[in-house]
């Protein structure tokens, strides 16, 4: 197996989820002890809520219409049509997704879909109510951070690396085949602005509980290298 011949040639591994830890232990034979995971964090300095309305001014989007956000890859595994079938029979609620691949998503419903420089990223983010992502398999989602970051609410899937970075303050964890219970998800935060706010609020709190810095040198203190 080359995946187990490459890792066996490291003194110690960092994955970035302990479902990948797991599997490495697993899948690949790889030593409990030289393997340990550090989940990835945020940049806080650029992904922070910026004013929505002035957000949605600069980005050409509607200023009343509930919108739902998704940043990743158009394809099967992420799931970006997946949010269109979700939303139909909703013309007041709009989508925005960021990314590229082979899926085509186009719809009245589709106020953007492009790639977008990550440093726009945020205020994408800050203008949408709610972050959507019906993922298959995941390591560890860099994107549903980066929203949590911005006060966002966030609907994705119900699998183990998910788990390990969200909770129901702030997270709706759904299965991500079922397009009714995507459907209904969608539909109770978007039709409820207060609940919207306190799962912005809680993730908020609980993003600022992350440090960036701090993983960079709990890893480097890790490998030995401080």
């Amino acid at each position: 197996d080359v995946v187990k011949k490459v890792l066996s040639r490291f003194w110690r591994i960092v994955a970035v989820s302990e479902t990948i830890r797991q599997r490495c232990i697993g899948r690949y034979a790889v030593e409990g002890n030289r393997i340990k995971s550090f989940p990835n964090e945020v940049d806080k300095n650029r992904f922070y809520p910026k004013p929505k309305d002035q957000m949605r001014r600069k980005l050409g989007l509607p200023p009343d219409r509930v919108i739902v956000v998704f940043v990743g890859a158009f394809d099967e595994n992420k799931g970006p049509h997946r949010i269109l079938q979700a939303i139909q029979g909703r013309p007041d609620i709009g989508a925005v997704f960021l990314g590229s691949g082979p899926l085509k998503l186009r719809g009245q419903q589709v106020l953007a879909a492009h790639p977008a420089p990550h440093e726009q990223v945020p205020e994408w983010l800050s203008a949408a109510d709610v972050y959507v992502q019906p993922v298959l398999n995941e390591g560890s989602s860099n994107s549903m951070k980066e929203a949590s970051a911005c006060g966002l609410p966030v609907i994705t899937s119900d699998i183990p690396a998910n788990r390990e970075i969200l909770d129901e303050s702030h997270a709706s964890l759904i299965d991500p085949a079922n397009i009714d219970q995507l459907r209904r998800e969608i539909e109770r935060v978007a039709d409820d602005p207060e609940l919207r706010r306190s799962m912005g609020d809680a993730a908020l709190i609980e993003s600022k509980r992350s440090n960036i810095t701090h993983r960079a040198s709990r890893i480097l203190e890790w490998l030995g290298l401080t």
